[in-house]
């Protein structure tokens, strides 16, 4: 064994990566992450050795505080690569309570020394074992599963952490588009309640008639409803235009969107699954860096039931 100031490196090390492993794929599991083995294997040997040099230093206090933030977030980035901020953050803070939680856990197994003194009494908590360890992660790892759907309700879990693929056909045209789940979109038509996603016009400007692109070109900030009325009304799909409001925090106005014939959603590696949504056209030629449109989170609860449906059938 490599024995340094007293420590034996070679344990400590196989120690720490198997916590490091136990408490990523934990994160996984509540996340849905699908990660490699030798992925999470590679990052908890990595992060196991970032506190046997804080060990071997002089002075380890002074990057004591940021090495116990700053390496989660490293370790869960490296890991999970998010896609998204919001991601990552529930991401970071899942690994770091499940991390809080496994210490607390093993703690309160290990059986203090009550110690008296004239003062008056403390306890005395030793290390925790190997084996009060192992059954604080069991714990854990039980406790976590049976709160595991809360957690993904509440914290949106179960979003897919990938692009998604959206297929309109609108006439007798069809385009497919990038999409991306937005939490923050809430949009429904106020009359019907369907849910509505928002796309950039460049995207979906070859399924519109010739006289509403015309009319969503205007360089005019103030939009013409009664014009664009009268445009529709030379149209036989009329009655699939409404108009859609909306309110964010800067702003606050109205979107032209439009009923397609048929919309499928389809998840990377995955089946289409064809979904009721209505689309509101945003001027732009992108939503995002990555994507066209803006799906709403209501949209993708009744994809996730839809899909259980025809899995189930």
């Amino acid at each position: 064994m490599w024995q340094v100031s007293g420590v034996y490196v070679d344990l400590a090390l196989i120690l720490n990566t198997g916590v490091n492993f136990f408490l990523l794929q934990l994160t996984a599991v509540i996340a849905r992450q699908r990660v490699h083995f030798y992925r999470l294997m590679l990052v908890s040997f990595g992060g196991s050795l970032f506190p046997l040099a804080l060990y071997l230093m002089e002075k380890p206090a002074l990057l004591l505080i940021p090495a116990r933030v700053l390496l989660p977030c490293l370790m869960v980035f490296f890991a999970f690569r998010p896609r998204h901020w919001r991601q990552g953050i529930c991401q970071y803070l899942v690994f770091y309570v499940c991390s809080i939680a496994l210490g607390g856990l093993a703690l309160f197994l290990s059986s203090g020394q009550k110690l008296s003194f004239s003062g008056g009494e403390a306890y005395l908590l030793p290390p925790p074992s190997l084996l009060k360890l192992l059954l604080a992660a069991m714990l854990l790892y039980m406790g976590m599963r049976c709160l595991e759907p809360l957690l993904r309700e509440k914290l949106h879990f179960y979003l897919s952490p990938s692009t998604l693929e959206m297929e309109i056909s609108f006439g007798d045209k069809v385009k497919r588009l990038t999409a991306f789940i937005d939490t923050g979109n809430m949009l429904c038509c106020p009359f019907s309640g369907i849910p509505v996603a928002v796309a950039a016009y460049e995207a979906v400007h070859e399924l519109l008639p010739e006289g509403v692109c015309t009319f969503l070109e205007s360089k005019n900030s103030n939009m013409d409803w009664f014009h664009l009325e009268a445009i529709l009304s030379a149209s036989e799909n009329a009655a699939k235009f409404c108009i859609v409001p909306y309110h964010s925090l800067n702003e606050k106005g109205f979107l032209l969107a439009f009923r397609p014939d048929k919309l499928t959603l389809r998840e990377e590696g995955k089946g289409a699954v064809e979904t009721r949504l209505l689309v509101a056209v945003q001027k732009g030629d992108r939503i995002g860096a990555d994507y066209e449109v803006l799906l709403p989170l209501e949209a993708w609860r009744k994809y996730g039931c839809r899909k259980k449906e025809r899995n189930t059938a």
